[in-house]
């Protein structure tokens, strides 16, 4: 019986290294994307096309694996919010929530970096996680700055709960101003 919860744990670790894996994929092809489109159509339209497809085939594949507590996912979450990364949020949503967050990073942050340069979100915090029947909420509190210093305080709280072995948010309620950080329902003017 021992040796049975040692593999599942080491199954459930290797998921969760295969999900990192892919998520740093996906970030990278994100930044690739970066480039002018036009320099890497004329250097190579078939490395475009490959492109495509793999971060489809990335993205597909998120709905596979998941991440193995709720501490992880509201972590994730809160750092992808800070580091501008819509691929770090989409990898932290459930699956009910990922396709209207793709939906929104479509429509108004195409290339999947979500905020704005200034202000940015400077640090983040996390609170203890308050359980509730079979979920946990955050509330996860950032600080934005400037150049000129700090510059508004930004309220999330978060709903995580496990779904087919793994974790995921399955609710967002944001301050209105924290639309523009996070990307999760945002509608570009």
């Amino acid at each position: 019986m021992h040796a049975l919860f040692v593999f599942g744990r080491k199954r459930k670790f290797l998921l969760c290294m295969a999900a990192l894996f892919s998520l740093c994929l996906i970030a990278w092809l994100c930044l690739r994307g970066l480039q002018p489109a036009r320099t890497v159509l004329e250097e190579n339209p078939l490395e475009v096309n490959d492109a495509i497809v793999r971060a489809k085939l990335l993205q597909e594949s998120l709905w596979e694996l998941g991440l193995c507590s709720s501490d992880a996912v509201a972590e994730l979450w809160a750092r992808g919010v800070q580091q501008r990364s819509g691929a770090m949020q989409y990898a932290a949503l459930s699956n009910a929530l990922k396709p209207q967050y793709a939906a929104s990073l479509e429509r108004s942050f195409p290339g999947w970096v979500t905020g704005v340069s200034s202000p940015w979100v400077a640090s983040f915090a996390l609170s203890a996680p308050m359980q509730e029947r079979e979920q946990s909420r955050y509330l996860v509190t950032f600080s934005t700055e400037t150049s000129d210093g700090p510059f508004e305080t930004l309220h999330a709280q978060i709903t995580v709960a496990q779904q087919n072995g793994y974790y995921g948010i399955t609710e967002i309620i944001q301050d209105e101003g924290l639309q523009t950080y996070s990307g999760y329902g945002f509608t570009a003017p």
